[in-house]
């Protein structure tokens, strides 16, 4: 999902070509940026896409000044979360933030792979070993997190106790007390 966010800045802005076929691949029946969209349902970048979007339009709703004000002016009437959520369903309604993120990542692997690699890739992700990947990808990502967090965190904990110390800032250990 970081990977998708970081990626969204980069590609709003990139040009593209990908409505333009491979030469062969009209004889064969389907363009790249088609290829290109087989290739998201395989690997479920559409889903991931959904999920972002929505990660988007919540970040933008509690950080929008609108949101602020209208919640600071009617917060005996509303809730915060009611309002969050209705900003977000017209959002969601008007803002085809999914359809506009999947165009644009189709479109840049349209121009990014020629035919062959498309074709490649679908091959794979149609394939035993690519249908077994694609089921243990989540888990895999649940693995590396958790090794973060217990491997980083305790050393970022660690760091930060000895910069603090360094600094002259009396710091205890967690549950105990400063000196």
């Amino acid at each position: 999902m970081v990977a998708v966010l970081s990626l969204v800045p980069f590609l709003l802005g990139s040009p593209c070509q990908a409505g333009t076929p491979d030469k062969n691949a009209a004889k064969k029946g389907k363009t790249r940026l088609e290829l290109a969209n087989e290739v998201f349902k395989l690997t479920g970048t559409e889903a991931e896409l959904k999920k972002t979007a929505g990660e988007l339009i919540k970040i933008q709703v509690k950080s929008s000044k609108v949101a602020e004000l209208a919640r600071f002016l009617k917060k005996d009437k509303y809730s915060t979360d009611n309002f969050t959520k209705a900003m977000a369903e017209v959002l969601e309604k008007d803002l085809d933030l999914v359809g506009e993120l999947h165009a644009t990542f189709a479109a840049e692997y349209a121009k990014s792979f020629n035919e062959k690699e498309l074709k490649t890739m679908i091959d794979y992700y149609q394939s035993p070993a690519g249908k077994k990947g694609m089921k243990i990808g989540p888990q895999f990502e649940k693995d590396i997190v958790n090794m973060k967090r217990s491997r980083l965190e305790p050393m970022v904990d660690k760091t930060y106790r000895e910069a603090l110390s360094q600094a002259g800032i009396a710091v205890g250990k967690a549950g105990g007390k400063a000196k």
